[in-house]
């Protein structure tokens, strides 16, 4: 679950409160869920300071960033999937890859033809 939220906390993007730099997904800690606040420690690259943060579920730049991440599924079904292996950690940065090597196999050799409608 943390990996799933720091992937999201990217997407928000959570900011240094004195430098304003991005802070980047490595340096953010989750401490506690309670209800539908994240209780975060980040620490910045830039200034090297550490600050608490709390994450809000219910602000649109949050649920817009779920979405980024998750699709349509919801963080429990994208939690269950990733630990079950159906799919890995960042799998989207995969794709790219994956799709190029089904495209470079072509079709299979005897495709059934479209069915027709008389």
């Amino acid at each position: 679950m943390e990996n799933l939220i720091r992937e999201i906390c990217w997407e928000i993007p959570i900011i240094c409160p004195d430098c304003e730099t991005r802070i980047p997904d490595h340096r953010i800690d989750l401490k506690d869920i309670r209800g539908r606040f994240w209780y975060l420690q980040i620490l910045c690259g830039e200034c090297d300071k550490s600050y608490p943060s709390i994450v809000d579920t219910n602000f649109p730049n949050v649920k817009t960033a779920i979405e980024q991440v998750c699709g349509d599924r919801g963080l429990s079904e994208e939690v269950r999937l990733r630990n079950s292996g159906e799919i890995t950690h960042s799998y989207e940065k995969e794709l790219p890859r994956v799709l190029e090597e089904w495209w470079e196999n072509g079709p299979k050799e005897n495709p059934h033809p479209p069915q027709t409608v008389v």
